[in-house]
């Protein structure tokens, strides 16, 4: 953490061009510069269709990262955060072009992100790869290990959670003969799951998949142990350091505090943070 700080602090104080790629390290004096009189004013992009992470309803931007956001605002000594809610397939891009200086939406650290932004060290959130089963049969089943050895079969499969079961199989002797690879969506699996077309769903437990289960009158429960738990983290424009290392000592003091855990509690009906310490997450 000191040295991180260190190496944010030294590239703003020699005018550097940016930060050496890999987990956010740089090289770097610890003496501050001088803070900045006024608060400056700092758009942040943030989903618009990315319940209950964070959504819009008419004009109003609700969600789990727009609390947090707008806590994070609060106690920010030299900036002011204003927010514009976009979908969220075009964020990054958006942050690329210049368009703001920061961004969320429950974004995980990895290479290509260290490559094109800064990261704060402390995190927003953290999410876990969850194994949810029709409720009543998980009986005995911990975690996909004891599902796979059960036989039970896993919905079809996209994106970073197909990235994740193939990178769980490999580290545990390629357990599952073959991983369903399909773009089904969050409801599809569900009523396959429903129908038992299948006997396992495997999705992030911050995304509101048990309340679209909800929602739909399908009773899961999930399995006690997660393939892989991650911290989400907000996105920055590499352009200044000040305002990355005010972001993370901000989260910092929201999480020993208990605030980011109330949010939590306020938005997924669990403390989310519980599941921390862990493992550092970078780069996957």
């Amino acid at each position: 953490m000191k040295n991180w700080k260190k190496g944010l602090l030294l590239a703003l104080a020699i005018g550097a061009a940016g930060i050496n790629a890999g987990c956010g390290s740089a090289k770097a004096s610890s003496k501050p510069p001088p803070k900045a009189a006024e608060k400056t004013g700092v758009k942040v992009l943030i989903p618009s269709d990315f319940k209950p992470v964070s959504w819009t309803e008419g004009t109003d931007i609700k969600g789990y990262e727009y609390d947090v956001m707008k806590a994070v605002s609060e106690k920010l000594p030299d900036y002011t955060l204003t927010f514009e809610a976009v979908p969220r397939g075009n964020i990054t891009e958006k942050l690329k072009s210049g368009d703001a200086l920061l961004a969320v939406g429950g974004f995980h650290r990895t290479k290509e992100r260290e490559n094109d932004f800064y990261i704060p060290e402390n995190p927003t959130g953290v999410s876990s790869l969850t194994v949810y089963v029709r409720k009543g049969e998980a009986g005995e089943l911990k975690n996909l290990e004891d599902a796979a050895k059960a036989g039970l079969r896993i919905s079809p499969l996209k994106g970073m959670n197909l990235h994740g079961v193939h990178e769980w199989n490999e580290k545990h002797g390629n357990i599952l003969p073959a991983i369903p690879e399909g773009k089904v969506s969050e409801e599809e699996a569900l009523k396959g799951l429903s129908d038992k077309r299948w006997d396992l769903v495997i999705a992030s437990d911050n995304e509101g998949f048990p309340e679209r289960a909800q929602k739909a009158g399908i009773a899961i429960e999930p399995l006690k142990e997660p393939l892989r738990i991650h911290s989400t983290y907000i996105l920055a424009a590499k352009k200044d350091t000040r305002l990355v290392v005010e972001l993370s000592d901000v989260l910092g003091n929201l999480q020993k505090d208990g605030t980011l855990s109330k949010i939590s509690e306020k938005w997924y009906k669990d403390d989310l943070f519980s599941l921390l310490p862990m493992k550092k997450d970078c780069c996957t």
